[in-house]
């Protein structure tokens, strides 16, 4: 574990973070994909072998030169501004040319439109609030990179504010509640400090799209008093006569006339070099992963490429910017404030702020704790994208399949796998991909909670079989750590959760280990990070959150309790008893019967039948999610859950007790009864 650890580390290094761009995103899913597809080399001490020295010699000299040949550097700055006491604070630093542009062209921005979408906001609120307070944005992009405005970029190549990557929107200070696409509209600039090394390339656009060249260098305080000219044409090409080509860029209204594009056609020299780099990385990756693995294809070679090509195509198809630049999410949304609060936390870092970065955004949780430290981790290596989010998920598809294998049998696996990514018929059962890359498309935590659990379920069914699982000390804690990162994401999985480390405890008790049994429990102790960072930050004790309110728990035990007695009286009219109804339509409309049905099935074999214990683990999994939902929201992402709970531990009753097979001996004995021959 720890070499393969390394080695994704190695790549990420010579991938060099951030990893944005369709190329970074094939490379990681093929890196993946070895994983599924590696054997571990026997050992050997033939390292200095003429042909491993050959190989050393030709990747050292590739390396070198990857690190010696220049790459093209381009400073870039961002920001929204939205009225008029933003222009001034960007006018710091753009030229007051462009600003006396911008502000002609503010007029016409629609600000009654901004009000409806912002809520109850004045005219007098809206004009006198700062939405900006510097001149230009911070961007993901440069948590690695040295920068002196927002970000680094290599390459110039939007169309959009979504292909700019403009995560400046992804805020909460743009947080229009009411209108799902006006904020994707707001008013932005984007400036540009290209090198000389970019000389004879083309720059092309349309829009407001102004230019400076210069033989050298203009200060930060010295830009807002140069004079830039407008580019009259579609194309303007670098002149070698001068050493830095300056881009200013803005947009006030996203219509045809006024939406900004602009695109670098980089010369012959940097096309060279660019391939260069990519042809070093790939044999780089490649001969990292042959030096220690042997790769071998097989069934969870072809598994694991269907599940990455189709969480690819399903992000694709609910929003092409999830693959091709950053979605901006929805107003009101729990996926804006886990972007937002991930961009602050890593803002801070970024500042050596360390204590404000581990506030997360919070005296006190109230927004699920762990999503957005893993969109601060996602942003800091991929930048401003979805990227590790859509690899992390395209790791389910794979793992249901790998579940369902160890659990049931192959074929179960192989037609389970079909239906739970090509034909959703079992999707109200928690058993449709689609919903999950839905809640990536989102930014909600419900599928790498799930994720994790699943994991979690596959090792416990090896440490079953495995006497091998029980002597790993460190993957024994790295599951105790993937468990109370589970909850801490969904600590409605919580239940879940604790379920499972206690079954990990009683089988390591039954083989007297205790060193795994303090291994698992060191893992696991960092569910306990919430209920510390609440203390210290908000001096209160909440464990999660404190989002665990009565909005969130509509009903009790006693609304239960009263509304079950006024129904035993024929008393239709009672309070409660409506409640209760309500909420249990909720949790399982009508038309959703066949839900209770499975239900019964399984507990009626739970019940009469003598079960192994792993079967028991997840009926108890399942009633404590079950139970949660009869308390809490019932609906949607919440149940998703319960409900794959429960159908992974119906298809197993399925198989166990032969029942499609006595289905239809029992259809057949009917049928004969009915129309004998």
């Amino acid at each position: 574990m720890l070499i393969f650890l390394g080695i994704f580390l190695l790549i990420l290094f010579i991938l060099e973070p951030p990893l944005f761009g369709i190329f970074n995103l094939i490379i990681l899913g093929f890196f993946i994909l070895m994983l599924f597809s590696i054997k571990s080399k026997k050992k050997t001490n033939n390292y200095f072998s003429k042909k491993r020295i050959f190989i050393y010699t030709f990747l050292l000299i590739i390396t070198l030169l990857n690190f010696l040949l220049p790459k093209l550097q381009i400073q870039e700055a961002h920001s929204i501004f939205i009225n008029k006491k933003d222009i001034k604070v960007i006018s710091n630093f753009v030229s007051k040319s462009i600003i006396t542009n911008i502000e002609n062209d503010y007029r016409f921005f629609n600000i009654n439109k901004f009000l409806n979408a912002a809520g109850d906001l004045s005219i007098n609120e809206f004009e006198t609030r700062s939405y900006v307070n510097k001149e230009f944005a911070y961007s993901t992009d440069s948590f690695f990179k040295e920068n002196k405005y927002s970000r680094v970029v290599e390459s110039i190549d939007f169309y959009s504010r979504e292909t700019l990557r403009l995560d400046h929107l992804n805020s909460t200070e743009f947080n229009l509640l009411y209108d799902k696409k006006f904020r994707r509209q707001l008013p932005y600039y984007v400036f540009y400090e290209i090198p000389s090394l970019a000389n004879s390339s083309k720059l092309c656009g349309k829009g407001n799209i102004y230019y400076h060249f210069s033989k050298t260098e203009i200060k930060k305080n010295n830009l807002s008093n140069t004079k830039f000219n407008k580019l009259q044409n579609e194309c303007l090409t670098f002149d070698k006569k001068y050493n830095f080509l300056y881009v200013v860029g803005y947009s006030i209204n996203s219509d045809t006339e006024n939406e900004l594009e602009i695109k670098l056609i980089k010369n012959l020299k940097l096309i060279f070099l660019e391939i260069f780099d990519k042809i070093t990385k790939i044999l780089l990756i490649l001969f990292t992963i042959l030096f220690f693995y042997k790769i071998k294809f097989g069934e969870h070679t072809y598994v694991y490429l269907l599940s990455f090509l189709s969480t690819i195509i399903i992000c694709f198809l609910k929003d092409p910017n999830l693959i091709t630049g950053l979605r901006y999410f929805r107003g009101g949304a729990d996926g804006l404030n886990y972007y937002s609060l991930g961009k602050y936390i890593l803002s801070n870092l970024n500042s050596g702020q360390i204590s404000k970065a581990l506030e997360g955004g919070a005296d006190v949780f109230y927004f699920m704790p762990g999503q957005r430290y893993f969109v601060a981790l996602s942003n800091m290596i991929f930048g401003a994208n979805s990227y590790g989010y859509i690899l992390i998920s395209s790791l389910l598809p794979i793992s249901i399949y790998i579940f369902i294998k160890n659990y049931i049998n192959l074929n179960y696996a192989k037609i389970f796998f079909f239906l739970f990514i090509f034909l959703p018929i079992f999707e109200n059962l928690g058993f449709g991909y689609f919903n999950y890359v839905h809640q990536v498309y989102r930014n909600h935590g419900e599928t790498l909670s799930i994720l994790l659990i699943i994991l979690t379920l596959i090792y416990i069914l090896k440490l079953e079989k495995n006497l091998y699982f029980y002597e790993n000390l460190i993957l024994i804690f790295f599951i105790g750590i993937i468990l109370s990162i589970s909850a801490t994401i969904r600590p409605n999985f919580v239940l879940t959760t604790n379920l499972l480390y206690l079954y990990c405890l009683y089988l390591f008790y039954c083989k007297n280990n205790f060193k795994a049994i303090l291994s698992i429990t060191a893992g696991y102790l960092f569910v306990f990070l919430s209920a510390i960072h609440n203390y210290y930050f908000g001096q209160e004790f909440v464990l999660f959150t404190s989002a665990f309110v009565s909005m969130n728990f509509p009903i009790d035990i006693n609304t239960y309790l009263v509304g079950f007695y006024n129904l035993l009286i024929l008393n239709f009219e009672n309070t409660e008893l409506q409640n209760m109804i309500n909420h249990l339509n909720r949790w399982n409309p009508l038309y959703n019967f066949h839900r209770l049905l499975i239900i019964f099935i399984i507990l009626y074999f739970i019940i009469t039948r003598k079960n192994k214990n792993f079967n028991y683990l997840i009926f108890f999994c399942m009633f404590a999610q079950q139970f949660l939902l009869l308390l809490s929201n019932p609906d949607s992402r919440y149940a998703y859950l319960a409900w794959l709970l429960t159908f992974l531990l119906f298809i197993k009753i399925l198989h166990q007790e032969n029942l499609i097979l006595k289905i239809l001996k029992q259809y057949k004995n009917i049928k004969y009864k009915l129309f004998p021959t």
